[in-house]
């Protein structure tokens, strides 16, 4: 399949003949003809009722059509973009760290290294009253159905402290004594549901609405707290780590994009996050 054979078949239904779309794309009615029947012998169904020189589009055809019309009106902006040339000075781009604060330096170093362009405009543990759709990417670890939702990792949550074995079980985490964010911070949200599930009840000692506290009062042998392994990792020669059995707790990070957000700046972002994430090794840089 090729995109000539996929403008040909746009042109058909659109001009709605062969002989008005061979006229328009300047090529004979017979070049039209072979190329709408190699994309039919392509897909394995012919898109189009015949009848005497009159065709119009069947049901498979009037899908097709929906997604093709789609496709190729998104590669025009994109060629049209492209061959318009990228400015040097681009719209900011608004991001919103939920979780995952302490790789915002890896971010900006690569986005700055790769999307030189690029600029970006960061915040982080913003006031649960805040208006969100000011943001044009979220990075969160649940989806906003109003959003556009890509998966970036998932990551097994451990127990971090002092002179802890490998691993401990869930019944052993109601003797120690915790460390905990509040529950206004989706890790402690996420948390409390997961230990719900599980009948598990935990008493937390201290808490605040820092992570960076809490790490430096785990550090400080206050207390233990829960480590999310690759947002956090960075921190994770500093403390002793110990994997909860039989069930560890997880999460998945995700990018949760504004809809009315798509033009190629956001695009290229989308694009280098999601590259930057999929190193198995990107928190240790």
């Amino acid at each position: 399949m090729n995109l000539t054979q996929i403008r040909y078949f746009l042109s058909v239904v659109e001009n709605g003949s062969m002989t008005q779309a061979a006229t328009s794309n300047f090529v004979s009615q017979s070049a039209v003809s072979k190329m709408i029947k190699q994309l039919e012998n392509e897909l394995g169904t012919p898109l189009f009722e015949r009848t005497g020189r009159k065709i119009i589009l069947n049901r498979q055809g009037k899908l097709f059509y929906s997604y093709a019309s789609d496709s190729i009106r998104l590669l025009d902006r994109g060629i049209q973009t492209i061959q318009a040339g990228i400015a040097a000075k681009e719209e900011p781009l608004s991001l919103l760290f939920q979780v995952t604060s302490p790789l915002i330096p890896l971010i900006v170093k690569e986005v700055n290294h790769n999307l030189p362009n690029v600029r970006l405009t960061i915040a982080q543990h913003v006031h649960p009253t805040t208006d969100r759709e000011q943001f044009d990417f979220i990075i969160s670890d649940h989806i906003h159905p109003e959003r556009v939702n890509t998966p970036l990792f998932t990551e097994e949550i451990m127990l971090a402290g002092y002179n802890l074995p490998p691993t401990v079980t869930l019944a052993d985490l109601q003797s120690f004594p915790l460390l905990s964010l509040n529950d206004s911070l989706e890790l402690r949200r996420l948390l409390d549901d997961f230990f719900a599930q599980q009948n598990v009840k935990l008493n937390y000692q201290y808490e605040t609405d820092d992570p960076a506290t809490l790490r430096e009062l785990a550090l400080q042998g206050v207390g233990h707290c829960f480590f999310p392994i690759r947002s956090w990792q960075r921190y994770a020669a500093q403390l002793s780590l110990a994997h909860i059995l039989p069930q560890p707790p997880m999460r998945t990070i995700y990018l949760n994009q504004k809809k009315g957000r798509n033009d190629h700046v956001a695009r290229e972002f989308v694009t280098e996050l999601t590259r930057i994430f999929s190193q198995q090794d990107f928190a240790l840089k």
